[in-house]
């Protein structure tokens, strides 16, 4: 790729990068939703984005199926994300 065709990812989508480790959700395929009750426990502002290690880590406890909201993006990044896939599937 060229400079002049080269992709910045802070750039191109800047609001995609977890609060905590710095990590790239939109590259990793993380996008998923909560409850609004449970993140609004963990992450106080809205906008703020978190990897789902690092929303477990706040959490104090692994993310588990009743967590997810049920929305289409879940199943749907699940099939893309692995990580997502597990959690969303994983029984309490």
């Amino acid at each position: 790729m060229s400079d002049a065709t080269a992709s910045d990812s802070r750039t191109d989508h800047p609001q995609f990068f977890c609060a905590d480790c710095d990590v790239d959700t939109y590259v990793n395929e993380q996008f998923y939703m909560l409850h609004d009750e449970l993140w609004a426990q963990v992450a106080a502002d809205v906008d703020t984005m978190l990897c789902l290690d690092c929303f477990e880590k706040r959490l104090g406890r692994p993310l588990h199926a009743v967590d997810f909201a049920q929305v289409p993006v879940n199943e749907h990044q699940a099939g893309l994300c692995p990580e997502l896939a597990v959690r969303l599937h994983r029984t309490a």
